[in-house]
């Protein structure tokens, strides 16, 4: 896929097309595993290898958010396995329980998002947020334990590839970039855009750098962008709330094409301002 980008970025007809043949190769391919796999494990989620067969949402994670397949992945079985997983993060909240985890898991937030279940994303990063140890230190470990003085591996304190799926997190909540647009806000909880809001100033994208405010005053949200971005890129607006807006203003003009979900826009704009 990504050389697939490269090829055709450079001009390199030959290239593009053969990368683009064994992408869909590959892609089948990994897609056939997944159901053999699941059929020899009798399973109703996905399984995360096809050497083991295990139930491992945090390893299943990695394929919608980098790679980017989540259309391979069998829907239902998809949301199976992360109802499965919300539900087990939620029962180490249970007074009494003894548990352990890696925070790896924050991976899964974009997952969250990705399956358009933004308040699931919310909850899962203050979740997590929670479980700093010490928290005053502000540091991730690698394994985390429900009991403070248990004497078991801890691993790297601070851990950075856990860092770095924080700030992915973080990041893909207040933007991603689709092969054919640039999405805004798509995981980005209302708390968030209050008094404010929230900034991005200079972000490096494919599509050029991004520079965006955005807040939520009363009804109306504000969003503003700056120079940067390709002037044909389309832009897709999510609602935090996922309440179609009463009215829609973009640089002056009244769209009408918004849903509950958000608008697809042909192109970035100044300042937009939806109104409920």
């Amino acid at each position: 896929h990504d050389g697939a980008w490269l090829a055709a970025a450079l001009g390199n007809a030959e290239m593009d097309t053969w990368a683009r043949s064994q992408y869909a190769v590959l892609r089948e391919s990994v897609a056939a595993s997944i159901r053999e796999t699941m059929a020899w494990r009798g399973a109703d989620w996905i399984p995360s290898s096809a050497d083991m067969g295990e139930n491992d949402p945090t390893s299943v994670s990695i394929g919608i958010d980098p790679c980017g397949q989540q259309e391979l992945l069998p829907a239902t079985a998809l949301a199976h396995t992360f109802n499965g997983y919300i539900d087990d993060v939620r029962k180490r909240s249970v007074p009494g329980s003894l548990w352990a985890y890696t925070p790896y898991e924050i991976r899964n937030i974009l997952t969250y998002v990705h399956l358009n279940r933004p308040a699931e994303a919310h909850e899962l990063l203050d979740t997590f947020m929670r479980y700093r140890r010490p928290l005053a230190w502000q540091v991730l470990a690698e394994v985390v334990h429900s009991r403070l003085r248990h004497p078991i591996y801890m691993g790297d304190m601070p851990h950075t590839w856990i860092g770095t799926e924080y700030v992915r997190a973080v990041l893909g909540m207040l933007m991603h970039e689709a092969d054919d647009h640039l999405a805004l806000l798509p995981g980005a909880p209302p708390s968030w855009l209050e008094k404010d809001g929230a900034s991005l100033t200079d972000l490096r994208t494919q599509y050029g750098r991004l520079t965006m405010t955005a807040r939520q005053e009363g009804a109306q949200l504000h969003i503003e962008l700056g120079p940067g971005l390709l002037p044909t890129i389309p832009v897709y607006v999510n609602w935090p709330s996922r309440e179609r807006p009463k009215q829609v203003v973009v640089d002056g003009e009244i769209r009408t094409e918004q849903t509950d979900q958000g608008i697809r826009l042909e192109r970035p704009f100044n300042e937009l301002v939806a109104q409920w």
